[in-house]
Formats: structure tokens, C-alpha cells, sequence
């Protein structure tokens, strides 16, 4: 009978993250990155400071496999000054981004699971110079499209931690610049490619079976 008890006790350790993972379940969460890149050339330098939150929410339309929609709200400062002066342009920028994400979970171990997200949707971006009464400087908007490899660790029936390592994408923009008279736009294509630890998040998710 102890026996008995202990084998299906193992089991349902065993299945937790299984379950957790199953058709028909709901999933809440969101990561925190923070950001720092400085460049340092032969007259100038430049820097560039920043955090990001990106909640989501998502479904398994089945075993394994999570359709859900990200957003994401980034907030970074950048710095620019000549070499030997003491003067320098400062500016401040908030992006949001919103659209559908597929994720695809493959066990490595009970409770480790490793992860492929892709998605795509709309971003936005204002920028304003703090120095000069947070006047408009640039503004844009446009669509994206990424894929990212990741781990996740199932610490209980419902709890997971999530890594992000790295990312793939394209990105496609058009930047207005309110400064000059008429203002000038300009249209960007971005292909970007980093596996750099600087670019890991760090996310956590709530797991709702159904």
C-alpha cells in the first residue's frame, strides 16, 4: 500500500509540468531587461541607458504549444558628446509594442523545459529632449517581426521562471523629426541578430489549468 502511495505521488510530480503545459490552459506573465551600450569613437561618444517590461498573456491550443499576445514598454536615455567638450545632446525615448506570439515548449527534463517564441506585431516610439522643456524630437512607428530561443523552469504546479537568450528580427519604421521646417521622414529597415548576454531577459509566468 506505501508503495502503492509513493508510486502515484511520484507520478504526479512527475506529470506536473506536463500538466502545466496541456491543451486548454492559461497562461500569465512578464519579464524586466535592463539595457547598456556605450560606443566610443575617435570625436565622439555616445551612451545609452534603459529598462523594458513586456507582460503577456496566452493559451495552449494544445499540447506544448502557446498562442498568446505581447506587449512590450521600453524606456531608455541616450547621450551623445564630442570628444573634449563639455557640452553634449541628451534625449529620452518611450516605445511600446503590441501582437501575437506562438511559443513551443520541448522538455529537456521534468521541470525544465526549453522554448522557441516567434512573433510579430506594431511598435511605437516618441522622443523628446529633456533639455529643452521635454520638446518633441522624433517620433515612428511601424511593424516587426522576431524569434527568440529560451528556458523555462517549472518551480511548482504553477509558477514558472523563463530566460530569454538572445533574439532575431526585422523591423521596418518610418521616423518623423519634428525639429526642422518642413518636418523630414525617413524609412528604415532593420535586420538584427544578438545572442550577447546583455540582450537575456528574465520573465515569470502563472500557470491557470483548465
Amino acid at each position: 500500500m506505501k508503495k502503492l502511495f509513493f508510486a502515484g505521488l511520484l507520478a504526479l510530480i512527475g506529470t506536473g509540468a506536463v500538466a502545466q503545459t496541456s491543451q486548454g490552459n492559461i497562461s500569465l506573465g512578464g519579464s524586466l531587461s535592463i539595457y547598456s551600450a556605450s560606443n566610443d569613437q575617435t570625436n565622439s561618444e555616445s551612451k545609452q541607458t534603459g529598462f523594458s517590461i513586456s507582460p503577456s498573456a496566452g493559451y495552449f491550443i494544445k499540447d506544448g504549444l502557446e498562442l498568446g499576445l505581447n506587449s512590450r514598454l521600453l524606456f531608455y536615455t541616450s547621450t551623445y558628446k564630442q570628444i573634449n567638450s563639455d557640452s553634449g545632446n541628451k534625449f529620452n525615448t518611450f516605445s511600446y509594442s503590441i501582437g501575437p506570439y506562438l511559443t513551443k515548449y520541448i522538455s529537456i527534463t521534468e521541470k525544465l523545459h526549453l522554448t522557441a517564441t516567434g512573433g510579430f506585431g506594431y511598435e511605437n516610439s516618441r522622443t523628446k529632449r529633456p533639455d529643452e522643456a521635454e520638446e518633441l524630437y522624433s517620433s515612428a512607428s511601424g511593424f516587426y517581426a522576431s524569434a527568440a530561443p529560451g528556458l523555462t523552469y517549472f518551480a511548482t504546479s504553477k509558477l514558472g521562471f523563463s530566460v530569454s537568450m538572445g533574439y532575431i528580427g526585422y523591423s521596418k519604421s518610418t521616423q518623423t523629426y519634428h525639429d526642422s521646417e518642413p518636418k523630414q521622414e525617413t524609412v528604415s529597415e532593420d535586420f538584427g541578430l544578438n545572442f550577447s548576454p546583455a540582450s537575456a531577459s528574465i520573465g515569470i509566468r502563472y500557470y491557470i489549468n483548465r
